[in-house]
């Protein structure tokens, strides 16, 4: 090396040093100072039982600082977080934290492995997770985000997102999203969303969502769906879908939907519905609907069954029963049975039975009932104890007391009969009033007449008994 070069070289030294000389001067001047530190190294307050050991390049704590440090007004960077206070900006750690029970950090806290405060308020980034009391805003980590008090904002975890309390805003994880309390807004959970109480919003969970609480809004289980409370607002389970108490508005389970209360408003179940209250408006059962009451426009592919009363349009595909009365246009594939009565328009593909018929009753094969009142329309015959009204039978009809018009292909048999009475066979084996019309004519009494080719009154004397083309009482 030549000598002008270490000349050069000794000149630029100098130089370099009479920067930095003030720096260092100023550096160990505010090093005696606690108050105003432009680079504070090794320090630990009096009382402490952690080392808050810190180089802070920063003046009342705000700056730039490298360590454990208590309060920082800008960067901080910290091996491992221990017995933290507060970070108002970014701060990131390498390792697991120790023990923060104070720590609060505002703006962004990042982590090697998982940053971690009381409260983190803002962005919060680690490479395995994030954890704290309450997190808010915006966090993230690869393996999850857990709260053991509250998390808001947005949420997403690779494993899963979890809290103690409550979650809203939206969290999205892989595995699964869980909240011991109440879990709102837009909830994404790869194989499950739960709640320890209630949820609400848009929660969605790939093999299942349930709730301990109320469930309302739109949620959707893969796998099923469930509540121990009321499922209000569109609730899907793929596998099915349950509520300990009420179900309202469009509720769909795949295998099927069940209620401990009522259910109103669209409920759809793929193997079945059931409530143990009252279904209303709408409700469609693949393989049957049960309720205490079934009302309004009820659907079932195989069967439908009230323990109460049955109104309202209900369409079965092979029958229904109800314990109480059944009501209303229902329209039945095989049949329908009522412990009480049927009212008002009642078709049933096979047959239909009550303790009453009101109304025209229309079945395919028959009818039958104690009494039977209205129009009565069945494809074979119909039976009843007491019938008024008009009946027409494929085959015929058979009462104990019938009042009004019967019609019938074959046969029309009662004991008493009072009324119009047409079909190739009229017998009535107690005492006939009105008109009977047919191919044969036969009664023990009678205060009306017969007309047909054979008649035969029983009461008659013998050689009036049977007459051909017409008959009536002529005993004295």
């Amino acid at each position: 090396m030549s000598l002008s070069a270490n000349n050069q070289t000794s000149h630029t030294l100098m130089k370099f040093s009479a920067i930095l000389s003030p720096l260092i001067l100023a550096a160990l001047f505010t090093f005696s100072s606690s108050n105003h530190a432009l680079g504070q190294i090794m320090t630990q307050h009096p009382g402490d039982t952690v080392a808050h050991r810190s180089l802070d390049l920063a003046i009342n704590n705000t700056g730039l600082s490298f360590g454990n440090s208590e309060y920082t007004n800008g960067i901080r960077f910290n091996a491992i977080d221990n017995h933290l206070k507060k970070v108002n900006g970014i701060n990131f750690t390498f390792w697991i934290p120790d023990e923060n029970p104070q720590a609060v950090i505002n703006g962004i806290a990042l982590g090697i492995v998982a940053p971690e405060a009381r409260d983190i308020n803002g962005i919060a980034a680690g490479l395995f997770g994030v954890t704290g009391d309450n997190i808010r805003w915006i966090s993230t980590g690869i393996v999850g985000v857990g709260a053991t008090e509250t998390i808001s904002g947005i949420s997403v975890g690779g494993g899963g997102v979890g809290s103690n309390g409550s979650i809203s805003g939206i969290a999205i994880a892989l595995g699964g999203v869980g909240a011991e309390e109440n879990l709102k807004g837009i909830n994404i959970g790869g194989f499950g969303v739960g709640a320890g109480e209630d949820m609400s919003g848009i929660n969605l969970g790939g093999f299942g969502a349930g709730s301990g609480g109320d469930m309302s809004g739109i949620n959707v289980g893969g796998f099923g769906l469930g509540s121990g409370g009321d499922m209000t607002g569109i609730n899907i389970g793929g596998f099915g879908a349950g509520a300990g108490f009420n179900m309202t508005g469009i509720n769909v389970g795949g295998f099927g939907l069940g209620a401990g209360g009522d259910m109103t408003g669209i409920n759809v179940g793929g193997f079945g519905a059931g409530a143990s209250g009252t279904m209303k408006w709408i409700n469609f059962g693949g393989f049957g609907l049960g309720a205490e009451n079934l009302l309004g426009l009820n659907f079932a592919f195989i069967g439908l069954g009230a323990e109460n009363n049955v109104q309202g349009l209900n369409i079965v595909g092979i029958g229904a029963g109800a314990g109480g009365n059944v009501s209303g246009i229902n329209l039945f594939g095989v049949g329908v049975g009522a412990g009480e009565s049927l009212n008002g328009f009642t078709i049933a593909g096979i047959g239909a039975g009550s303790s009453e018929i009101n109304h025209l009753a229309i079945a395919g094969i028959g009818l039958g009932a104690e009494r039977i009142k209205g129009v009565t329309i069945a494809g074979v015959g119909a039976g009843a104890m007491e019938y008024t009204g008009f009946s027409v039978a494929g085959w015929g009809t058979y009462t104990e007391k019938f009042r009004g018009v019967q019609l019938g292909l074959i046969s029309n048999r009662s004991k008493d009969f009072n009324g119009l009475s047409v079909s190739a066979y009229n017998q009535y084996k107690g005492h006939a009033g009105g008109v009977s019309l047919g191919l044969i004519n036969y009664a023990r009494t009678t205060s009306g007449f017969q007309i047909g080719l054979i008649n035969y009154v029983r009461s008659n004397p013998k050689w009036l008994r049977v007459l051909p083309l017409f008959n009536m009482n002529f005993k004295k």
